[in-house]
């Protein structure tokens, strides 16, 4: 367990935060696959807000550099393209 010593010749213990893991909300069994997600949906909701899912490589819809979505809001995202054309 890692040990600071502080001014005075304190030495204090600090305890050390887990990065938190979230599981992927997209697909699978009550909703959600098994797969730890990596990615958060960039899909705007509203003005400066995004749908921040969290989803995995496999669920995720790559629409940009370092843009993606998740496969509620991709299919959104389809269907306005495909609406435009003739």
């Amino acid at each position: 367990m890692p040990f600071v010593r502080l001014p005075g010749g304190i030495v204090a213990h600090v305890k050390m935060a887990k990065p938190r893991r979230h599981q992927c909300s997209a697909g699978g069994r009550n909703g959600r696959c098994s797969n730890t997600a990596t990615h958060q949906c960039d899909y705007q909701v509203g003005p400066g807000k995004t749908c921040d899912a969290w989803i995995c490589g496999t669920h995720a819809t790559s629409v940009g550099p370092d843009v993606d979505h998740c496969p509620l809001h991709a299919g959104q995202q389809a269907g306005l393209f495909t609406g435009l054309m003739p």
